[in-house]
């Protein structure tokens, strides 16, 4: 799962139908998650006598909070795609049979982004959320230092100067 997370390469996940125990702690790892109407989310593990084993109680926990993931594997609860786009467990919420359009549509958007900057959103931001507020500002302010002195930076401000969009190289 940390292979998926940090990797290094944003991945976007389109969800629909079960995504359930393993499939949920999977889905947790990726940065960008869209959910149609008809997605389950469950962790049903507590109904059958085993406990989580991929990173959700990392993962989920923090998306949901201990409290209501606690809830959840105790009693077995499942949420659709709306309710868990507003949880948190998908980032976007399309039509039924759209995700993967969508999904396919957002990576190529993040692709046009400068690589540095997403390889330091997706070493940095997760990272950082588990350090104190000191060292987290400390390791803020490396990566905006490591992003603002290349190539990339510069042509983002002429670009955002000359009123177009960014060619990154």
């Amino acid at each position: 799962m940390d292979t998926i997370q940090f990797s290094g390469v944003p991945v976007v996940a389109a969800l629909s139908g079960a995504v359930m125990g393993g499939g949920l702690e999977i889905a947790s790892t990726a940065h960008v998650r869209v959910a149609e109407p008809s997605t389950v989310f469950r962790l049903p593990e507590g109904k059958r006598g085993i406990f989580v084993g991929g990173g959700a109680t990392v993962r989920v926990g923090r998306i949901l909070g201990p409290d209501r993931m606690t809830e959840m594997m105790l009693t077995g609860r499942s949420y659709n795609g709306e309710e868990g786009c507003r949880l948190g467990l998908a980032h976007h919420l399309v039509g039924e049979g759209e995700a993967l359009a969508r999904a396919e549509e957002l990576a190529r958007e993040i692709a046009g982004n400068a690589s540095l900057v997403n390889y330091l959103i997706i070493q940095s931001i997760a990272r950082i959320g588990n350090m104190s507020h000191d060292d987290g500002l400390y390791t803020e302010s490396l990566s905006a230092a490591l992003s603002q002195t290349g190539a990339d930076a510069r042509e983002g401000l002429k670009a955002f100067l000359e009123k177009r969009k960014p060619r990154f190289g």
